[in-house]
């Protein structure tokens, strides 16, 4: 299993995108464009209820039955909701959501293209998404990690 580093790197979307995709020749823009319209649906409603949208995002390709565990850092006293979002070819995305010792905070396991988590820490420190494509298509799809918080 793959552990990541949830990047908070500020820049602008058309590099980020450029940079992914020079970094994985298979990715298309199309997938990870259908990935994040999916996370959009759910950041748009947050926004207009008050919520802190985080323009930075984690992005990858899992095959079917595949997982990653995305390590971050949240911070105790906010609350945040966390998403993980399939694209096109993704039909079931599952996340989960896990504190620095393994302990299990939340998940989300329905058998939707979008799962989020809501997390509220009881200390700061380091989490882990873990992040799996429970069902797809047979080359597996692109997903999106991104979170709100409040």
């Amino acid at each position: 299993m793959n552990i990541k580093r949830f990047s908070f790197m500020k820049a602008p979307i058309t590099l980020f995108l450029a940079v992914v995709m020079a970094s994985f020749p298979s990715v298309s823009y199309a997938s990870i464009g259908g990935a994040r319209g999916n996370a959009n649906v759910l950041f748009r409603a947050l926004r207009a209820n008050g919520w802190n949208v985080r323009d930075c995002f984690d992005v990858g390709l899992l095959r079917k039955g595949q997982s990653v565990l995305i390590r971050t850092t949240l911070l105790a006293g906010n609350t945040y909701k966390i998403a993980a979002a399939g694209c096109e070819d993704g039909y079931d995305v599952d996340i989960a959501v896990y504190d620095e010792n393994g302990n299990f905070i939340d998940s989300d396991g329905d058998s939707q293209q979008l799962a989020v988590a809501d997390v509220r820490p009881a200390w700061s420190g380091t989490y882990f998404i873990k992040v799996t494509m429970y069902n797809s298509t047979y080359n597996g799809a692109h997903y999106v990690v991104q979170y709100a918080f409040r």
